[in-house]
């Protein structure tokens, strides 16, 4: 078995993952997986019930909504709701996890974190680090053509992935 082959394939299951966000700024997903075996995944949403519109328009510009879910939750909450551990398990980010999804990360006992591109805050990687998590930065060619961002910022230059927003 070639774990450094299956970590990228797994990161760019994430990657494509992340495509089914209706998010126009940033599009995130995640893949878990334990024991060799994807356990779930998730992408940054809206609530159940609700439109699927992620952002708003404030002067001129995007804005998340703070009801958008992000990637880990979502994935994270799918194996509470089926009965299934996240102990020992570990996931692969797109982006780097806000220092909220970092907080849930290790309190579910999550013990490797993999990460495609960097989050505008550095903060949950951080934490994580302090926090006895092991913390990989995993840059691998995306399975498909990375689509610019709608973030409407003058000046930007995320490159599509929306990281420096």
């Amino acid at each position: 078995m070639d774990i450094q082959k299956d970590n990228r394939m797994y990161m760019q299951i994430a990657l494509l993952t992340s495509q089914r966000s209706y998010a126009r700024r940033l599009k995130v997903g995640c893949v878990i997986v334990k024991n060799h075996s994807i356990i779930s995944f998730g992408w940054n949403g809206m609530p159940t019930g609700y439109d699927n519109c992620c952002e708003m328009e404030v002067d001129g510009r995007l804005v998340t909504r703070p009801e958008v879910q992000h990637a880990e939750l979502n994935a994270i909450a799918k194996l509470a709701e089926n009965g299934y551990s996240s102990k020992g398990a570990a996931i692969f980010i797109t982006h780097s996890p806000c220092i909220h999804c970092a907080l849930l990360i290790q309190k579910c006992g999550i013990t490797d974190v993999y990460y495609h591109t960097l989050y505008r805050s550095s903060e949950g990687l951080e934490f994580l680090k302090r926090a006895g998590v092991n913390v990989t930065h995993l840059d691998v060619e995306p399975p498909f053509p990375m689509q610019p961002c709608d973030c409407r910022i003058e000046g930007c230059d995320c490159g599509g992935t929306g990281s420096v927003h």
